[in-house]
C-alpha cells in the first residue's frame, strides 16, 4: 500500500466520475447506493465549477472577501494573506458560471442553464446536504426524478469540460478521458 495519497483538482474530478459510474452500477442492485451517487454527482459538478472559475489568477472560485484581500495584496506587491482558502458555496459557484465574463477562456461564454438545470442543481445540493449532514429521522426519497437530475448535472459538467478552456491547461489527456467517462455515466443512467 502506498503511504501517500496524491491528488489535485483535476484528479479529483476524474476519480469522482469513476466513483459516480461505480456507485450508479451498484445502485442497480442495492438502492442504498443512491446516496453515494448523489454525493459523487455533487462533488463532480462542484469540482468542475471550481476548475472552470479558478482562472489564471487562481481566485475566481474563492469567497469574495478572501479574493478581494488577495487581489489587494497582489496589486501592492505584498505577500498573500496567510488564511485558509474558502470556496464559494455550491449554488454561488453555479450562479457565477452563468455570469458574463467569469469563465476566462470559455469558447461558449457563460453557462446558460435552463429551468430544469437550475432545479437539478438546487436539488443535488439539497440532497448532498441532507446526506452529509444527516439528522435523526426516517426519510423516504422518491427516486423518480433522479435520472433527470443526473442528466442535468452532467450537462453542466460537460459544458465546463468542453468550453471553459481550463481542463487541458496542465494535463492535456484529461479532457478526452473526462468526456468519455461522462458519456459512460449517461449510458449507465439510460439503461433500463
Amino acid at each position: 500500500m502506498k503511504r501517500w495519497l496524491e491528488t489535485d483538482e483535476y484528479e479529483e474530478v476524474r476519480e469522482t466520475l469513476k466513483s459516480l459510474l461505480h456507485f450508479h452500477d451498484l445502485s442497480k442492485r442495492d438502492v442504498a447506493y443512491w446516496k453515494w451517487v448523489f454525493v459523487a454527482l455533487h462533488n463532480l459538478v462542484q469540482g468542475c465549477m471550481v476548475i472552470a472559475l479558478t482562472g489564471t489568477s487562481g481566485l475566481g472560485a474563492l469567497n469574495p472577501a478572501i479574493e478581494k484581500r488577495r487581489r489587494i495584496a497582489w496589486s501592492k506587491g505584498e505577500p498573500q494573506p496567510r488564511e485558509q482558502d474558502k470556496l464559494l458555496r455550491f449554488l454561488e459557484l453555479y450562479e457565477k458560471i452563468k455570469m458574463q465574463d467569469t469563465l476566462e477562456a470559455a469558447s461558449g461564454g457563460q453557462y446558460a442553464g435552463s429551468e430544469s438545470h437550475d432545479y437539478s442543481m438546487k436539488k443535488i445540493n439539497d440532497l448532498r446536504n441532507e446526506f452529509i449532514h444527516f439528522t435523526p429521522k426516517g426519510w423516504y426519497l422518491d427516486l423518480a426524478g433522479a435520472v433527470q437530475i443526473i442528466s442535468d448535472c452532467l450537462d453542466v459538467a460537460e459544458f465546463l469540460v468542453e468550453s471553459s478552456g481550463r481542463f487541458f491547461v496542465f494535463s492535456s489527456y484529461v479532457e478526452g478521458e473526462l468526456l468519455d467517462l461522462i458519456s459512460k455515466v449517461r449510458s449507465s443512467i439510460s439503461e433500463k
